[in-house]
């Protein structure tokens, strides 16, 4: 089994981690106050996301259209109501609205 860090598991592996720790019954495992528990997954939590990337968005007539800021960011590409990242698409929709491609 290979050694992996907290940054190349993806959430339901870092869930199954955390879930895991805190379940433990090993001898020494109350020695983490809960407070500093909690204090260092949010530090853990915000160094996983390396990046922010700001995108504004407006409602035009139906649809949520979303645009990137002047400079724009090579890794992220908008198209009216989709944000495509990576090999990853999401699509943004109003509830309520009907299907938007």
């Amino acid at each position: 089994m290979s050694e992996r860090t907290l940054e190349e598991l993806n959430g339901g592996e870092f869930e199954k981690l955390v879930e895991a720790f805190i379940e433990r019954d090993a001898p020494g495992s109350a020695d983490l106050p809960m407070d500093m528990f909690f204090e260092l997954w949010a530090q853990i939590e915000e160094e996983r996301a390396r990046e922010t990337i700001e995108l504004e968005g407006e409602v035009v007539g139906d649809q949520l259209v979303f645009s990137l800021p002047e400079e724009g960011v090579s890794s992220v590409v908008v198209q009216d109501n989709q944000i495509f990242l990576g090999d990853q698409r999401i699509v943004v929709r109003l509830k309520g609205k009907s299907k938007v491609a």
